[in-house]
């Protein structure tokens, strides 16, 4: 907690309730929306078990700043709305991607649930809206179907980073809308990503071209999304053969995933798996999880906290990825509300 009040002293810019992306009152570069998005996903886990006057005045806040990432895209409203990247000098810039938007839109359902905000969960559903826009349904495709990385004509890659959040975020506004068609979208998100990238291994691979090359890389944050989404699939279905498949990943996870290799990716990472392990103990019981994430937790505590002034330093990512991903994960070991 410390570290990160520290940093968000240093470089908050309180008018236009963004971040920083350098030190110094010169800079006008700000954080781009995957940061963003994490620095806001921490505070909503600080929040369930310390929420002091810093952390909800910033809360509070997030969705003022999310305007600068949509640009002219800012209608008040219907139909689907999607994030850029960063910001331009007119708003947002850059194509967005689906996976930043998925994580959007689960952000502005915490903010639905702490607030019982219905703009919140108005946005949300219009996110959500956007994230189904990138469904792939071309037949000439290898595994037709699944949602794609990133917009635009030639983005066509067809990642687990994207589906994996948008699986909770359908399950979630099916719950808290009682649309059925929600829960509808989650189950075709779920078995098209279970059938293109889950491994005998019970692992799930990075993405799938159109050719149908597989990247083979194991992400942590890709199993998280993945845990979490069968948990909440199970919750919401009574189909327990989601919980079997969360179960059977959770345990193969723990087994590939040391602390060498969580050490090796962007922290936020192995915070988003560190939230949907959780969330499979809370539901399921999960023996030794606790144990394994304490002990991934010390290391970075360990290894890349700076003593002088409490930083934590990650060579993967940017300064507020670091202190976010750090302090969510040491505030879901501390007791704070998991989900996905």
């Amino acid at each position: 907690m410390a570290s990160f009040v520290a940093f968000d002293r240093a470089r908050y810019l309180e008018r236009r309730a963004l971040y920083r992306a350098r030190a110094g009152r010169l800079s006008r570069r700000v954080e781009p929306l995957w940061p963003f998005v994490g620095a806001w996903r921490a505070l909503s886990s600080l929040a369930t078990i310390r929420p002091d006057r810093l952390v909800l005045a910033r809360l509070a806040r997030f969705p003022d700043g999310l305007r600068a990432y949509a640009g002219r895209a800012w209608l008040p409203g219907r139909g689907p709305i999607g994030f850029h990247p960063g910001v331009g000098r007119l708003g947002g810039g850059g194509a967005p991607f689906y996976d930043d938007n998925g994580w959007v839109g689960l952000c502005l359902l915490y903010e639905h649930r702490r607030t019982s905000s219905v703009g919140s969960l108005a946005l949300a559903r219009r996110v959500a809206e956007y994230v189904l826009t990138g469904w792939s349904d071309r037949p000439d495709e290898a595994h037709p179907g699944g949602i794609r990385w990133r917009s635009g004509p030639h983005d066509r890659s067809r990642n687990t980073c994207a589906n994996g959040p948008a699986i909770a975020l359908c399950v979630e506004l099916a719950v808290l809308t009682g649309d059925e068609g929600w829960l509808e979208w989650a189950k075709r998100i779920y078995r098209w990503t279970a059938g293109a990238l889950r491994g005998a291994d019970h692992l799930y691979r990075d993405a799938v071209d159109p050719e149908g090359r597989i990247d083979e890389h194991l992400w942590s944050y890709n199993q998280g999304t993945m845990i979490g989404g069968g948990v909440l699939l199970a919750r919401a279905t009574g189909d327990d053969a989601y919980r079997q498949e969360a179960v059977a990943t959770a345990l193969a996870t723990v087994a590939h995933f040391d602390r060498t290799v969580l050490l090796d990716e962007p922290f936020a990472f192995p915070a988003v798996l560190a939230r949907n392990l959780l969330l499979l103990d809370e539901a399921e019981g999960a023996p030794g999880v606790h144990a394994w994430l304490g002990g991934f937790a010390e290391a970075v505590w360990r290894t890349r906290r700076v003593p002088a002034d409490g930083r934590f330093v990650d060579p993967h990512s940017s300064p507020l990825n670091a202190a976010a991903g750090a302090t969510e994960l040491f505030a879901l070991l501390a007791g704070a509300v998991a989900a996905a």
